[in-house]
């Protein structure tokens, strides 16, 4: 594909490969550790795994987990660990983003930690807001992909 700004193309993809490289970093591994972490990240890696794009495994995942986004103890939790999941594919959506975000700041997210864990959770979401802060985002997308 040609592009108009050509170095504008290669500084983009060299971020993709530093964000994936950060991503996949254990640092975010602790976000991913509670039973409904656990079931959310193996709901969408199933998906990746029988082929599906991160918007169908994101969509799929959203409508198994959908209850839960609302709720105000489990919701904060989804939404990171969506988060973690999208970037690990290379992408993420302007509104898990955005989401993901409002439960750091608000401190919702924190409750991924418990006892001795909490400074780890804690840096790891620091570390995980500044990524999403610096990241692009993709639209949003109705992808009826299977």
């Amino acid at each position: 594909m040609s592009s108009s700004r050509p170095g504008a193309t290669l500084r983009s993809a060299r971020r993709l490969r530093l964000l994936a490289w950060i991503v996949d970093d254990d640092a975010f591994d602790v976000l991913l550790t509670s039973d409904l972490a656990l079931e959310v990240r193996e709901t969408f890696e199933e998906m990746i795994g029988f082929g599906a794009t991160p918007v169908a495994a994101t969509q799929e995942t959203v409508s198994r987990f959908g209850e839960l986004l609302s709720d105000d103890e489990h919701g904060p939790l989804v939404l990171v660990v969506l988060a973690v999941l999208q970037l690990r594919h290379g992408m993420i959506f302007s509104s898990i983003r955005d989401a993901a975000v409002t439960a750091i700041d608000t401190g919702s997210a924190m409750r991924l930690a418990s006892g001795e864990g909490r400074g780890e959770v804690h840096l790891a979401l620091d570390e995980l807001r500044q990524v999403l802060e610096e990241i692009d985002v993709e639209d949003d997308e109705d992808d009826d992909e299977d």
